[in-house]
This record gives C-alpha cells, sequence and structure tokens, in this order.
C-alpha cells in the first residue's frame, strides 16, 4: 500500500504490462538472428504473440489516458523516441553497418509505440469533449482502409497509427466504465 500522498499503484495492471514486454522481448528474438521463423513452433509462438500482445498493450495504454497529463506525456512520448531512434542509430552504425545513418522520418524499428502513443495523447486531449463511440467508428473504418493498404505511408508510423488507434479508443472507454456502451 502506499503512503505519502501517492495513489496506490495497481499491481495486476503492472504484472500485465510485466508481461506483454516481455512477449515484446519473445518476439523480437523470434525475428532476430536467434530465432527462426522457418521452424514451425517458433512461427506458431511469433504468430501467437503478435496477434495481441500490442493491441492490449494499447489498450492498457488508453484505460490510463487523462486529458490532463496528455501533454506532458505527447513531449515525454516523442522526446522518448528520439532518444531511441539516436541510440540505436549509434549501436547500428557503430557495431552493425557503418554505412547506417538517423533517418529523421523514420520511425520504425522498436520504437515506434512511443511516437503512436504521443500521437494518441495529442489527438484524445483535442477530441477528448467528442463523441467516443463515432470517433472508434470512424478510426476503425480508417485503420481497415490504411491496415490493408500496402502502399501506405511508413514514415512517421502513420500506418501504425491508423491501425491501433481504435484499440487505444477502447482502452478509454474501459476506463469509464462504458463497457455495455461500447
Amino acid at each position: 500500500m502506499g503512503g505519502g500522498g501517492k495513489k496506490d499503484r495497481i499491481v495486476w495492471f503492472d504484472n500485465i504490462k510485466f508481461f506483454l514486454m516481455l512477449l515484446c522481448v519473445i518476439g523480437h528474438i523470434s525475428l532476430s538472428d536467434y530465432g527462426n521463423l522457418q521452424f514451425p513452433i517458433v512461427r506458431i509462438i511469433h504468430l501467437f504473440i503478435y496477434t495481441f500482445h500490442m493491441p492490449m498493450f494499447i489498450i492498457l495504454n488508453g484505460y490510463f489516458f487523462k486529458k490532463e497529463a496528455a501533454k506532458r506525456k505527447f513531449v515525454l512520448y516523442l522526446l522518448m523516441c528520439f532518444v531511441f531512434r539516436f541510440f540505436l542509430t549509434f549501436i547500428n552504425y557503430t557495431f552493425k553497418y557503418q554505412n547506417y545513418y538517423f533517418k529523421f522520418i523514420w520511425i520504425g524499428d522498436y520504437y515506434w509505440t512511443f511516437f503512436v502513443l504521443a500521437v494518441y495523447n495529442i489527438i484524445l486531449y483535442f477530441l477528448d469533449n467528442y463523441d467516443k463511440l463515432a470517433i472508434l467508428t470512424v478510426s476503425i473504418m480508417l485503420s481497415l482502409i490504411i491496415g490493408f493498404d500496402k502502399s501506405a505511408y511508413h514514415d512517421f508510423a502513420i500506418q501504425r497509427c491508423f491501425v491501433f488507434f481504435p484499440y487505444f479508443l477502447i482502452g478509454v472507454l474501459f476506463k469509464n466504465n462504458n463497457y455495455l456502451y461500447l
């Protein structure tokens, strides 16, 4: 239990986030040189993990969305995104590829989640007073259109922003106890 004026953490949510991060690491290892998707068991584990771990992680982030913290989180997530980008560029240039260079508009690799969460926080900051179910409906339609478009724009993780935004909204709606409304 907490003390000193801080709110108590919900350990259940912390454990779920830890489990999802662990699955993320396992999923990325399955894609690396250490994992081999040609083995059926590795491919099955990989597909199983990738069917739910990111949607669930995004839902949890939506669940904890607060309008009063949205601008601060926007800046924090963008900062984290670019710090990771610089760090990975340095690592890749130094140890892997001598011709690797920093690409400012490419938000791919492992840190795309930070950018997407920054975008979600600022979008909901401005759309918080609007009907969330209408926004959810439009966002699902857009995610289907853009998610299945092979030529969709990948710079700044635009495709992932659209595809995962409905999950973020579902988390917001769950927080507001709108299970039946949803």
